[in-house]
């Protein structure tokens, strides 16, 4: 068991610093001044929404106030049960390009209403975002900016869990913002695996060239990664990630424990359902990895391990993801957030556990609807 603690400990530290150079070969992209003739791209915003009565006028204030002009948002409600149809309606009338979209009843789930969105949409790029975001002033002038001159099909963005007051939302953005580093240092390398919905942009024309999400509709999760993995076969070297404050977007962490776990479950089934080998074999590889630190303490306590083993796997572990978490916090907020990394490492081999199994065999909540995995 030392040997194998060992091994796991090497092995990811060493695939922590390849991240980390994955994601410092992305340059700092600067609002700047807009290039001549960057305001000749339309931007199509999509929205889908389901109960964000409590959130979607802050979005929707935001995206009133772009410092880009060029752009459309499309609202698109899945059947929502609370006051966000109200609220958009009373919101959109008072902007000719702000809409307001019922999904029909015959269709259901955010996909079903992107790809509706998508559809009304009239500009060149569609960038997608959730009810439940907040957006900087300069999104779109960032995102404009970065597209001028390039061949891109896809560009992905950092999220950032925010505010973080309490001890719980402050590990929460730290153990998220290791899904987005990791995302965007594969890229850096130039091999995708994985996005986020809630700060991406794609080429309306591919978007139909590869057929939306034709293939996975019945899947309630994964429109992001998914389509993201359409993209890598058909251009695997147009898809960029932009690394700028002024392009993080911000959403509110899970509201507790419960929550976090609902959310992770979700996640964790899409997993199960990749086709790609390299995508499994990552999934695999951190469970067991996490396995044999979750199990390291009581093999310790039983004389299995030795005391220093125990030590030099969990500090090796912890300074690696702490040094690769640093620079990628550091590039969404300056909030010394960071600091609070120690916390998750503390924690987070045993949660990966519990979701890895919970991902396979339980049921989850979302948007007050019940699905199983």
């Amino acid at each position: 068991m030392e040997g194998a603690l060992i091994i796991f400990s090497i092995s990811y530290s060493l695939l922590l610093i390849g991240l980390y150079w994955g994601w410092r070969k992305i340059p700092e992209a600067a609002v700047g001044e807009q290039l001549v003739g960057s305001d000749s791209l339309k931007f199509t915003v999509v929205i889908p929404v389901r109960n964000e009565e409590v959130s979607i006028g802050l979005l929707l204030e935001d995206l009133s106030q772009q410092s880009y002009q060029n752009f459309e948002v499309i609202v698109v409600d899945d059947h929502s049960e609370d006051q966000t149809a109200s609220i958009v309606k009373g919101i959109v009338q008072s902007y000719d390009y702000f809409h307001y979209l019922q999904l029909p009843e015959s269709k259901k789930g955010k996909k079903a209403a992107l790809t509706e969105g998508i559809h009304q949409g009239q500009g060149q790029w569609i960038v997608t975002t959730d009810g439940d975001c907040r957006v900087s002033l300069d999104w779109l002038k960032v995102l404009a900016h970065h597209l001028q001159g390039s061949t891109n099909k896809m560009v992905c963005g950092s999220v950032l869990f925010s505010p973080f007051n309490s001890l719980f939302e402050k590990m929460m953005a730290v153990e998220f913002s290791s899904a987005i580093g990791t995302g965007a240092a594969c890229i850096g390398w130039k091999h995708p695996l994985m996005c986020s919905g809630a700060n991406l942009a794609f080429e309306r024309k591919a978007f139909w060239e590869v057929n939306g999400y034709q293939g996975n509709e019945h899947i309630a999760s994964g429109d992001d990664e998914f389509l993201l993995k359409k993209f890598v076969q058909q251009w695997p070297t147009s898809i960029t990630f932009i690394k700028a404050p002024a392009h993080v977007v911000r959403t509110l962490a899970p509201s507790g424990w419960k929550a976090l776990l609902q959310q992770r479950i979700r996640w964790a089934g899409k997993w199960r359902l990749q086709n790609g080998v390299s995508a499994k074999l990552l999934a695999v590889y951190m469970f067991f990895l996490h396995l044999t630190y979750a199990a390291s303490p009581l093999l310790w306590m039983g004389g299995l391990l030795s005391s220093n083993a125990l030590f030099l796997a969990w500090l090796l572990r912890g300074g690696t993801e702490f040094f690769f978490l640093r620079d990628v916090l550091k590039s969404m907020t300056k909030s010394k957030v960071y600091y609070y990394t120690p916390f998750v490492v503390l924690w987070y081999s045993y949660y990966v556990v519990l979701v890895g199994l919970m991902g396979t065999f339980a049921s989850y909540q979302w948007k007050q609807r019940k699905y199983t995995v």
